[in-house]
């Protein structure tokens, strides 16, 4: 089966590295690429970064970054023409329903809390799976081309 790479856009390494192993048993499937910032994630979704994104890929991102927050980003994501069908899933610490509004507002695919996560976390990972392998991926296995 081919990759699908995902791109986790997360300051925290400790957060970061719970996703790295919740996906590690999909690793035939999920290739994880991290940015630090918004700032990397868009030069990593552009190409001009020395990490490359193929597509299809999906998006894994954290609300509370530093420099550009996540709602910036997606409202950057969701602008640019290249970038604006980019499948992401909210991974955030943010309990505030205001927040969860906006973010669906911006097409997200889920909105999920960390606790959440940390507790249900091959729940969570099942659901990213079954998404790539029905939205991203052809019954064959083959990418959907972008």
């Amino acid at each position: 089966m081919a990759l699908v790479d995902v791109l986790h856009i997360e300051d925290d390494d400790i957060d970061a590295e719970a996703v790295v192993r919740a996906l590690a048993a999909y690793q035939d499937v999920l290739r994880i690429i991290r940015a630090a910032d918004a700032f990397q994630a868009l030069r990593i979704l552009r190409g001009i970064d020395r990490l490359c994104l193929q597509p299809p890929y999906v998006v894994i991102l954290d609300l509370q970054l530093p420099g550009m927050s996540g709602f910036e980003l997606l409202k950057v994501l969701r602008a640019d023409a290249q970038l604006s069908q980019s499948p992401v899933f909210v991974l955030t610490g943010s309990n505030d329903p205001v927040h969860k509004q906006q973010a669906l507002r911006q097409q997200v695919v889920a909105y999920i809390h960390k606790n959440v996560f940390h507790t249900q976390s091959q729940r969570c990972i099942r659901l990213l799976v079954r998404y790539v392998r029905c939205r991203v991926m052809r019954p064959s296995g083959d990418p959907i081309s972008s």
